[in-house]
């Protein structure tokens, strides 16, 4: 799946959820973290030292996704557990 940037990806997460693998902003996303609480799903990409980040109030919840915010900063960390695709 391929996406031009934040925002489009945030509204295909509010109607479909989360994908293990995306593009953004021409950036190929592993996802590598989500919290058991529901609040956060991390990605990463390695190569480019980038991580976005998908948050919501409560994904478990009745809503699931529909108040997601989505957002790309550097990556603090990685995770030698996940093979990120490149």
């Amino acid at each position: 799946m391929k996406f031009k940037n934040e925002k489009t990806f945030e509204k295909y997460v509010r109607k479909n959820g989360t994908p293990d693998i995306v593009t953004v902003n021409n950036i190929l996303f592993t996802m590598d973290n989500y919290d058991m609480l529901g609040h956060e799903i991390s990605y990463g990409n390695k190569k480019k030292q980038k991580s976005m980040f998908v948050e919501t109030e409560n994904r478990y919840g009745g809503n699931k996704f529909k108040d997601a915010i989505v957002y790309i900063e550097d990556m603090c960390n990685y995770r030698t557990d996940i093979h990120y695709q490149e």
